[in-house]
């Protein structure tokens, strides 16, 4: 649900947070766009 999109977009700042921070930012990508992910 657009999480790989986000990421391909938002790459050169993403791959500066943490890991963990990186998947919270996909999963609210995932949820604003239907997706039940916790």
């Amino acid at each position: 649900h657009k999480a790989l999109d986000f990421l391909t977009e938002f790459y050169d700042v993403e791959h500066t947070l943490s890991f963990a921070d990186a998947v919270s930012d996909m999963t609210q990508i995932c949820q604003k766009n239907g997706d039940k992910i916790q």
